[in-house]
């Protein structure tokens, strides 16, 4: 599309053809430097900081994998360093007129850290990391209190722990446990509460154990597989 006549009865704008030269410009330099073409696309569409970027801008993506954002992001942003010498937005003043800053050529690129690090993990076989690093979901089935008393007590015990932050039926606070990948989900109701025990659910094979509260944390940290409750 960048060969292609301007519709017929639209205006064109002089920073269009300034952006579709920088474009043309930039698959030459890439196409002279051996680069995969077919790998390459041109969006119109996509925008990134119109305050910042001031001429062309890109994404990288891995190509045949699972994640589907981007890993890399960057652009072309001449005024940028111009605005940050001109001190530009200092307390107490009025902002300078950007336009009358001199550009400073730049351009520049930035990775984002947990998708990298999410790819090698995937490279080296390792799957995906976990969306949550908790150990443990306390669910509060009777009072809420009771269930932040024994959230503390895990946590001091060096155990990971969320709690949820509201009521749920139970169906749907442990799917919501399973989509977190927490291990053990622990379940406080009024009955185990007044027998002072808890249960925990081991989410990998459905089965639930009963114990003391006090030995709960002691349970988690070592890895106990549980029993089946009767």
């Amino acid at each position: 599309w960048l060969d292609e006549d301007w519709p017929h009865g639209y205006h064109r704008h002089p920073l269009i053809d300034e952006g579709m030269g920088d474009l043309q410009a930039l698959f030459g330099y890439l196409a002279a430097m051996g680069a995969p073409l077919d790998r390459v696309r041109a969006v119109p569409s996509l925008a990134r900081g119109l305050e910042i970027y001031t001429g062309t801008v890109f994404e990288f993506f891995l190509p045949d994998s699972p994640i589907a954002s981007s890993v890399a992001a960057g652009g072309r942003y001449d005024r940028i360093i111009g605005a940050f010498l001109a001190n530009a937005k200092r307390e107490g003043e009025e902002d300078v007129d950007l336009d009358k800053i001199p550009d400073y050529p730049a351009c520049g690129i930035s990775f984002g850290l947990d998708v990298v690090f999410q790819s090698m993990r995937l490279a080296a076989g390792q799957g995906a990391p976990r969306r949550s690093v908790a150990r443990a979901c306390v669910v509060p089935i009777g009072e809420p209190a009771a269930a932040v008393r024994i959230a503390r007590s895990l946590r001091s015990a060096g155990i990971a722990t969320e709690i949820l932050a509201e009521r749920r039926k139970l169906k749907k606070a442990l799917a919501y446990i399973d989509k977190l990948q927490i291990p053990y989900a622990v379940l406080v109701g009024e009955e185990e509460l007044a027998r002072g025990v808890v249960k925990i659910r081991d989410m990998a094979g459905g089965t639930e154990t009963e114990m003391p509260v006090d030995a709960a944390a002691g349970w988690l940290a070592n890895g106990r597989a549980p029993k089946e409750t009767k």
